[in-house]
């Protein structure tokens, strides 16, 4: 029997390097704003262009993950390259599950066409830390690891009035909460002649089983964007709260 498994794991193997480059278009298939431009080389080791949300984030190389075959899944390790932006990890598919591990480096100038929107810009940069997000389906449904900005300067809309503020860095815990994946955003420093304690949550984002996003502010962060909440709340209360459906779910 366990040369049967050898053999047969062998086979994949050899099928894998074969098989042409463009056949990872059917690894991530199921995530209609993820696209795979251009694709070159083999399943096995290749390149292409990755296009998310019609933005091409940059160039995109692979290389297969044999030792993901034992549990039944087919992965590869991948490095994402482009302006302002330098990640690697694993991307693995299973028969319905998937899962994507990141580590590396990315400019919030990036995030621009997404964050302009809601008049909101944010200076500085991200390091992704041994994040992964697990996915059922196309659905996420955990998350770990820590996203650590590395403050400067941010510019928003609060109340119709524009502001500006310089924060210190702030970091991201992701954990797999009761109604979805939770990004737990925490900082340490001294704003505008205010304490903030480290231990004081600042943002919560839950990416809920219903498709939305829900980001609550706290009243310790306003405080630091020099617009302090009215009331007698303590810093750890979620004094703003805004949420959008992202996706839809069958």
């Amino acid at each position: 029997m366990r040369y049967l498994v050898i053999g047969v794991l062998a086979f994949l193997a050899v099928l894998i390097a074969l098989l042409p480059a463009s056949l990872l278009r059917h690894l991530t298939g199921d995530f209609s704003e993820l696209l795979v431009v251009t694709p070159r080389g083999t399943l096995y080791d290749g390149t292409a262009h990755l296009v998310v949300a019609g933005e091409r984030l940059g160039n995109l190389s692979w290389s297969f993950a044999p030792d993901a075959l034992l549990p039944a899944r087919i992965a590869v390790d991948y490095h994402l390259e482009g302006e302002g932006m330098d990640i690697g990890g694993r991307f693995a598919r299973g028969l319905r599950d998937a899962r994507v591990h990141a580590t590396g480096a990315l400019s919030m100038a990036r995030l621009a066409p997404i964050l302009e929107p809601y008049d909101l810009m944010i200076g500085g940069k991200a390091d992704l830390r041994d994040v992964e997000v697990g996915f059922d389906g196309t659905q996420p449904v955990s998350a770990r690891g820590s996203i650590v900005w590395s403050g400067g300067e941010v510019r928003y809309v609060l109340s119709g009035r524009p502001g500006r503020a310089v924060l210190e860095p702030m970091a991201a815990e992701l954990a797999k909460g009761s109604g979805g994946p939770v990004a737990m955003v925490r900082s340490a420093g001294r704003i505008s002649g205010k304490n903030v304690n480290h231990a004081t949550p600042l943002i919560e984002v839950t990416l809920g089983y219903d498709g939305f996003v829900r980001v609550g502010v706290t009243k310790a962060l306003t405080n630091m964007l020099n617009s302090p909440w009215p009331g007698n709340d303590p810093d750890q209360a979620i004094v703003l709260q805004v949420e959008e459906q992202i996706f839809s779910y069958q």
